[in-house]
């Protein structure tokens, strides 16, 4: 496994933190610079992202583009230096669980052999199924603060990411679900890396710590299940 940190010129202080609580689970990270709206190329003529949202009105257009240009560039050097190589993503605002040294072994450890994606941090938008003692498979799981790809579904996904016109109403991490159904998803039962507090460049808001684990989940019965956050949030 090789480890790929997202970072951009304009933020050190988040890199710095994470190299300051980095795992020691996890191999030594390569730091990829990403763009920001001062050195991304243009966008194409197409990128129309608020027509997509019009509900998030904070989002910069301009960060969307620069954080879609920089994801692609990044999975393209990650597959051009390893390929064969499953690829651990993180963005530089990344924080982790107290337990991630112990449950994320777990997890990549039960992952199934036609897992395409593995999100140790993310947002379920759909209910996840649990597939095994540590694991859910998810329909659409978002955000990409901490997600590995396997081998086989990185070259995927380089092609997926390159600028077509259906990228026109999609996020990056919205725009790579898309490929859940060739390349499935799995998730820890709750996720194990979260978004630290501070500005956000992409929303222009100030944004609280946050892991998004109040969601509800089928249990390996088929019964609908409750995350701890959810039940004290829900009652139920």
């Amino acid at each position: 496994m090789k480890v790929f940190i997202l970072t951009t010129k304009n933020r050190p202080e988040r890199l710095e933190n994470l190299l300051k609580n980095y795992p020691s689970v996890l191999p030594q990270p390569e730091i990829f610079q990403g763009f920001t709206p001062d050195d991304a190329p243009p966008p194409p003529m197409w990128w129309k992202p608020r027509e997509w949202d019009q509900s998030a009105a904070n989002f910069d257009a301009a960060h969307v583009w620069a954080c879609a240009w920089s994801h692609l560039k990044m999975f393209e050097l990650a597959a051009q230096k390893y390929p064969g190589e499953p690829i651990l993503f993180l963005e530089n605002d990344c924080v982790f669980e107290d337990d991630f040294e112990t449950k994320f072994p777990q997890c990549v450890a039960a992952l199934p052999e036609n897992w395409g994606f593995f999100y140790a941090g993310g947002w379920h938008y759909s209910t996840p199924e649990q597939v095994n003692e540590f694991l859910l498979k998810s329909p659409q799981v978002i955000d990409l603060h901490c997600f590995m790809v396997s081998p086989k579904t990185l070259p995927a996904l380089v092609q997926h990411c390159r600028p077509y016109p259906r990228w026109a109403k999609h996020h990056c991490d919205q725009h790579i679900t898309q490929l859940f159904s060739d390349h499935p998803a799995y998730t820890p039962l709750t996720f194990i890396a979260g978004q630290s507090p501070g500005w956000s460049d992409l929303m222009n808001q100030n944004r609280p710590q946050r892991f998004y684990n109040s969601f509800r989940y089928k249990d390996l019965s088929g019964s609908l299940q409750s995350t701890p956050d959810f039940a004290k949030k829900y009652g139920y």
